[in-house]
């Protein structure tokens, strides 16, 4: 997989108006007049998916996309052929929030997986949020535990809905970064999006990169790069 591939992080809130700004820039990274949107409500597996993937049909066809759901929601549906058929010829895949183990659970060492590590190479986009986001970086952190994750973002663990956290909170991420990762703390309905080697913030809120040197605030429209 390429290190370079675009690759969107959201910090949650997704489908809702305050997220709009961020999907606008995330839909500008295709050259197309309605580029083609895969959701993929994996992560709501426990909850509603098809719910979950209804929202996200009208939320960006709303934004002038040509979106459709694509009902992976556990290892079964993630390896029948059908359905990974079904991702084929997609712009932006985009995996929603709900439960970062179900998620994880569900599509690693999968089919579906596989092809999309293909067409990220390819340059489909392949864009997260919450749980979604969690997943796709190198380690995940969740329920008081760490544990790999997928990788498709090296060196990082994304923190979702950072807005939550306090200075108190962020004084203590800093001390306890994992040697060699990033902390990424990324604000609800905003989010990140890499291009080459840049990533880039949008949004109302913000993000915080953080390491074993201090947590640097980007603001929306700011660029930062991994070390």
């Amino acid at each position: 997989m390429s290190s370079k591939s675009l690759v969107a992080l959201v910090g949650g809130e997704e489908f809702t108006e305050a997220a709009e700004a961020f999907d606008r820039e995330l839909l500008a990274l295709v050259d197309a007049e309605a580029p083609n949107v895969a959701i993929l409500p994996t992560a709501a597996k426990s909850e509603n998916p098809f719910l979950a993937a209804a929202h996200g049909i009208s939320h960006f066809r709303k934004l002038g996309a040509d979106p459709y759901g694509v009902m992976i929601v556990d290892k079964i549906t993630a390896d029948a052929p059908v359905l990974v058929a079904e991702l084929e010829g997609a712009d932006i895949v985009y995996f929603t929030g709900g439960n970062p183990t179900d998620l994880l659970e569900g599509i690693r060492d999968s089919r579906a997986w596989r092809k999309l590590l293909k067409m990220a190479d390819a340059g489909t986009v392949i864009a997260g949020s919450s749980a979604g986001a969690m997943v796709l970086g190198e380690r995940m952190a969740f329920g008081g535990e760490e544990s790999e994750a997928l990788g498709l973002v090296a060196g990082v663990i994304v923190l979702p809905h950072f807005e939550r956290a306090d200075a108190e909170r962020i004084d203590q991420l800093v001390k306890a970064v994992p040697e060699g990762l990033t902390y990424l703390g990324i604000d609800g309905a905003t989010g990140c999006l890499r291009a080459g080697d840049e990533w880039r913030v949008f949004g109302p809120g913000r993000m915080h990169v953080i390491t074993k040197d201090g947590a640097e605030v980007v603001e929306s429209g700011g660029v930062f790069q991994l070390r």
